[in-house]
């Protein structure tokens, strides 16, 4: 429920003087520092998806901290209609789609791109670090966050959405080795263990014709993909972080893909332990439960 805030001025304090035979009442000013106002925020996004859901985690984890940061709604994007094609939505994301954060507190200033959402959270409502470390006190486990995030941004995320894609696709009485003809540029843009048919380069007239299965190559991506992560937990709880590491937003930004590796094709997490009790660790942190119970949709 949203909170209203009051807010009162102060009567000026006052000095009393006297001099010979008369007495004068000199005002003093009381100064404050200035305090931030409460947050502001909406949370565009759909059900469950994982960009959407990685945000959701960090806000309910800033509300586990301190309650009276900010307050926040979300509203639930149709995508089935549409809705974040429309004019209204595009003004807020060029790019059409979701997660938008929007802070009502800076003139509604709308942030697109999940990752991007995260650092802004860090930057103006994580002031304590509880979920990052401070840039100049210290950079190197700054950095490394900056690093686990874009690697998931850039990886985790296009990899197995691309690849859920298939797979759901497929699953529909559709053969497993179904092939989609591609451009003659493509394959080096292709995950790695992509399965290319060993005629692609046989030439039919002046165009090339090369034949991609999709759904091996996704899923051995997301495979190796896997194998970094378990690489950099290897006897760590956390990815970031000096010893056995701590709970932050590197983390966050990484749960909702892997927590999916079903819908990318991998049956189990037995090949990467550290991996594995990772996600089990993540599961059970109160910010990703009441962040699937804030956005399930009863």
């Amino acid at each position: 429920m949203p909170q209203t805030t009051t807010t009162t001025s102060a009567t000026p304090s006052s000095r009393t003087t006297t001099t010979s035979n008369a007495t004068s009442v000199t005002p003093t000013r009381t100064t404050t520092s200035p305090t931030r106002p409460p947050g502001k925020l909406t949370l565009y996004t759909n059900h469950l998806t994982p960009n959407g859901l990685k945000v959701s985690i960090y806000l309910e984890e800033l509300k586990a901290k301190d309650p009276t940061a900010f307050d926040y709604v979300i509203n639930r994007v149709d995508l089935s209609t549409g809705e974040h094609k429309r004019p209204a939505f595009i003004r807020m994301n060029p790019n059409g789609r979701i997660p938008v954060l929007v802070d009502h507190t800076e003139d509604d200033f709308a942030v697109f791109e999940s990752a991007a959402i995260l650092l802004y959270l860090e930057q103006n409502y994580d002031k304590k670090k509880a979920f990052s470390f401070d840039v100049e006190k210290n950079p190197k486990e700054y950095s490394s966050i900056i690093q686990w995030i874009f690697f998931a941004h850039g990886g985790l995320g296009p990899m197995q959405g691309q690849g859920r894609l298939v797979y759901t696709n497929q699953s529909n009485n559709q053969p497993n080795d179904v092939e989609f003809q591609i451009s003659p540029l493509l394959p080096s843009l292709l995950p790695r263990g992509s399965s290319l048919r060993s005629e692609q380069y046989v030439y039919n007239g002046c165009a090339s014709k090369i034949f991609f299965k999709p759904k091996l190559g996704y899923k051995e991506e997301t495979k190796r993909l896997y194998n970094v992560l378990e690489i950099g937990l290897k006897d760590r709880d956390w990815l970031v972080g000096t010893g056995r590491g701590r709970y932050t937003i590197a983390d966050i930004n990484a749960f909702p893909w892997v927590s999916l590796y079903k819908r990318a094709g991998i049956d189990n997490l037995e090949q990467w332990p550290s991996l594995k009790a990772w996600l089990a660790r993540l599961s059970e942190q109160a910010g990703v439960k009441a962040a699937i119970k804030s956005v399930a949709l009863s």
